[in-house]
């Protein structure tokens, strides 16, 4: 296996969360993972669901051995496979990479300082981290976006916010001759010479019935100033379209195994043009779902939806930028795929877009078999 700068380990559920928190919960650490891949070389078991021949007993210890950095996304499940407090029946792929971490820590306590990194994304708690390895430096994630990850790719990218000056300047710093005049002394205990004049004014204007002025409060006015909402320079919707394309599709197939444990066999394929969803129950298909890039109308900026094999498309999805919210997000116009009289030109995030269709997708499910 190549060198791998970056391997992400995590669990992947927790059997105290309900299907959608699992899926919310996969879709952050998706959106991490392909968000971090923009800035650095990132390898995670998502990026191998597809893969012909993987071995997932050997895949995950060697992925630990061959990083560079090893980056533990913290949770309440994840920490109870390093305790070993999981139930006997889940998490194996993740506590065979735990071991491959502390085997490397029983041969190289140094090589495993070095390797070993702690990632907490938004509303995880650092309390969680077990106590052994507050010695590991750990990072959090405020939001997923490059604001949120900076201090994490400034570790991984070897890029410090504080830099010495490489040359130093050595100030003039003659003796003191005695004769040579009154020289202005610091103050006593240490107190800096400017903040002790700065006391002594502050004094002076409460003695004379003057509040000093907060400059702190100057700040914070400061800080909350308007400033122009625009999208950004290095907003691309085509590269934006193929991340709803991958979300999409990855959505699909968690959600549809899910789908498949409950009665209903479903199959999601993906391929560079489509995407293809099949419902099955007790032989017949029961929902069928094709999303293409642009459906023969000679655009590839839009994704197009046709649901139980008919010719024509039932939506279409375009990414724009939401300046109020400062994020992408997906224009949807809908005739018939979210629901029975179409919704046109609405705008929401792919999150809320995918919930739709899924919620649409089981709707259609049960009355069929009802």
């Amino acid at each position: 296996m190549d060198q791998l700068p970056v391997f992400i380990t995590w669990a992947h559920a927790d059997y105290r969360a309900s299907a959608l928190q699992t899926q919310a919960w996969k879709t952050m650490v998706y959106d991490f993972a392909h968000l971090l891949g923009n800035y650095v070389h990132v390898d995670a078991d998502l990026f191998h669901y597809t893969d012909a021949g993987m071995n997932w007993t050997e895949y995950g210890p060697r992925a630990v051995e061959a990083a560079g950095t090893v980056l533990m996304i913290s949770s309440k499940a994840f920490w109870e496979r390093w305790k070993g407090e999981n139930r006997p029946d889940e998490g194996a792929g993740a506590v065979r990479e735990m071991d491959a971490l502390k085997g490397i820590f029983n041969r190289d306590q140094q090589e495993f300082q070095r390797k070993a990194v702690i990632v907490l994304l938004p509303e995880e708690l650092d309390a969680l981290i077990p106590n052994e390895l507050h010695r590991v430096a750990w990072f959090k994630v405020t939001s997923i976006d490059l604001a949120g990850v900076e201090t994490l790719l400034r570790r991984l990218l070897g890029e410090p916010l504080h830099v010495q000056a490489d040359e130093k300047i050595r100030p003039d710093l003659p003796p003191y001759q005695p004769g040579s005049g009154s020289r202005k002394d610091g103050p006593a205990f240490g107190i800096p010479a400017d903040r002790a004049d700065l006391l002594n004014e502050q004094r002076a204007q409460r003695r004379s019935g003057q509040e000093p002025h907060d400059v702190g409060q100057v700040v914070k006015e400061a800080l909350q100033v308007r400033l122009p909402k625009v999208q950004p320079e290095t907003f691309s919707k085509f590269q934006e379209l193929l991340n709803v394309y991958e979300y999409l599709a990855t959505s699909l197939r968690d959600a549809g195994d899910l789908l498949a444990r409950s009665g209903f066999p479903t199959s999601v394929r993906r391929t560079d043009e489509r995407i293809t969803l099949r419902v099955e129950r007790l032989g017949s298909i029961v929902y069928a779902l094709d999303i293409m890039f642009g459906s023969g109308l000679g655009r590839n900026d839009q994704l197009t939806f046709s649901f139980n094999g008919g010719s024509g498309y039932n939506a279409r999805l375009e990414v724009v930028y939401n300046i109020e919210a400062q994020r992408s997000a997906v224009k949807v116009f809908d005739l018939s795929l979210l629901s029975n009289f179409g919704r046109s030109d609405e705008v929401i995030s792919k999150e809320e877009f995918f919930q739709k269709l899924w919620d649409r997708i089981i709707e259609t499910v049960e009355r069929q078999v009802r």
